[in-house]
């Protein structure tokens, strides 16, 4: 299982119950690499079954919106400088756009994707439910 931060979560809260998010099915953190952060910020990488999962911390406590420092900029550039077949694609925020992550141009302009690059399982009908993370939704992958 792989979680991330929330508008709504507690950062302290979420380190203490879900580590890094990024979950072995038993339970233990299996992160591979944790963002150097001062402010505790919840971003991380981990390899499953040749898959990288990327998780970033955008959360701006009591806040709607969110906001991506230089500090989860930097980090992921340096994660990213390792190829791997799956860019990363913006979130479809539909009606909560005025909610969107604070610089995610920012974000994209490092690594920026295009749709024709996206592989066959990003183009699927999961990808909103990926995307938006509601808690209680189960994802399945097919091989």
């Amino acid at each position: 299982m792989i979680y991330s931060t929330g508008d709504h979560d507690e950062r302290q809260a979420f380190a203490k119950v879900l580590g890094s998010g990024h979950l072995d099915p038993d339970g233990s953190d299996r992160a591979d690499a944790l963002v150097p952060s001062a402010g505790g910020e919840r971003a991380a990488v981990s390899l499953v079954d040749g898959h990288r999962f990327v998780t970033l911390d955008s959360l701006v406590p009591g806040k709607g919106y969110g906001h991506l420092g230089r500090t989860q900029l930097d980090w992921l550039r340096d994660v990213l400088r390792t190829p791997r077949p799956h860019p990363p694609c913006p979130r479809p925020a539909g009606r909560r756009d005025r909610l969107r992550t604070r610089r995610a141009a920012a974000l994209f302009r490092q690594r920026p994707a295009r749709p024709r690059s996206l592989t066959p399982a990003l183009r699927s009908p999961c990808l909103p439910k990926i995307a938006s993370g509601r808690a209680g939704e189960r994802i399945t992958v097919a091989r």
